[in-house]
């Protein structure tokens, strides 16, 4: 599974094990959020990325910590494109 693969892939980059369980613990929230939509990262798109990210910053839960992770893993999926928070890292 892809969300495995991401864990092992911080931990390659010398990430502290708390952030790779915080970045795991964001990365299963917004998978969560997708599929709730039915939908997945191999099909999202940016209106429900945004809706998600205006959700996350109305329940003041959009914190640097849990941006930097969604983009990572949607970086790491190859999935930049559906959302405004991803970037190369």
């Amino acid at each position: 599974m892809v969300r495995e693969g991401f864990g092992d892939h911080l931990r390659a980059r010398g990430m502290e094990p708390s952030k790779i369980d915080d970045a795991m613990r964001f990365v299963t929230e917004m998978i969560e959020h997708l599929a709730k939509n039915d939908r997945s990262v191999e099909d999202c798109d940016q209106k429900l990325m945004d809706e998600y990210l205006a959700q996350l910053i109305e329940d003041d839960e959009s914190s640097v910590g849990r941006l930097i992770a969604m983009a990572r893993y949607l970086s790491f999926c190859k999935r930049s494109d559906c959302s405004s928070v991803s970037w190369s890292y």
